[in-house]
């Protein structure tokens, strides 16, 4: 599933009066819209509307906590030594954190209710029992659904079609000011190449800034911080 449409671009730029210069077709907005999505995604290293359902492998820690990726649920984990299972883990030895929201960016080992994490300790030898994740690498799968969220943030959609717009204005797709390019200047001078544009074309050019300051806040406040 997309972030936006071709759509939701089309009717942005016509909803703030923007006229584009001939040859700036569908196949020309589609592919400012996809390359804004792209660079979204890598920016932030989200998966916003790219939900997967499969199993995942991540590394044992040794302690009670495992960073991994943005996940919406999880149906079965694993620990595994040569491809074997050694050990599958029921609901109540674990917990998915953040506790209170989507997505889930890691695993906890936690002990059985009722009982303290010393006891509980104390209790087993085994390997399969102790408070924390089996060390190693690649040792533990976790069957789920990936992804960052089953909709998509309302900001986030309008950053990537602020953006799209953005690289649609940058192409040879340029809009006119005032009905043409004449009309936006107030003077110029070929001879240093310096131009001066009238009040509304300087008027253009502050909301174009204004848009480019709202997709980097978008993005910083949806960019996936983890610690390894």
């Amino acid at each position: 599933m997309a972030i936006a449409t071709y759509t939701d671009v089309s009717d942005f730029i016509t909803g703030q009066g923007i006229t584009l210069r001939t040859g700036a077709g569908t196949a020309f907005v589609q592919a400012r819209l996809n390359a804004a999505e792209a660079y979204f995604l890598r920016q932030t290293s989200r998966s916003y509307g790219a939900n997967v359902t499969e199993t995942r492998k991540f590394d044992g820690s040794g302690t009670e906590r495992i960073p991994i990726d943005p996940c919406l649920s999880v149906t079965a984990i694993r620990s595994m030594s040569l491809g074997t299972t050694v050990y599958t883990y029921v609901a109540t030895d674990y917990a998915l954190y953040p506790a209170n929201r989507s997505p889930k960016v890691e695993l906890r080992r936690v002990a059985q209710a009722g009982s303290s994490i010393r006891d509980y300790l104390a209790a087993y030898a085994t390997p399969d029992h102790i408070y924390t994740w089996p060390a190693g690498e690649q040792n533990i799968e976790v069957d789920g659904t990936w992804g960052d969220n089953a909709a998509i943030p309302g900001d986030v959609k309008e950053a990537v079609v602020i953006l799209a717009t953005l690289y649609v204005l940058a192409g040879n797709a340029l809009p006119s000011v005032s009905g043409t390019v004449t009309a936006a200047l107030r003077s110029y001078s070929t001879g240093v190449y310096k131009a001066e544009f009238a009040n509304d074309a300087k008027e253009v050019m502050s909301i174009v800034t204004n848009w480019g300051q709202t997709v980097q806040d978008t993005l910083n406040a949806h960019k996936l911080m983890r610690i390894y």
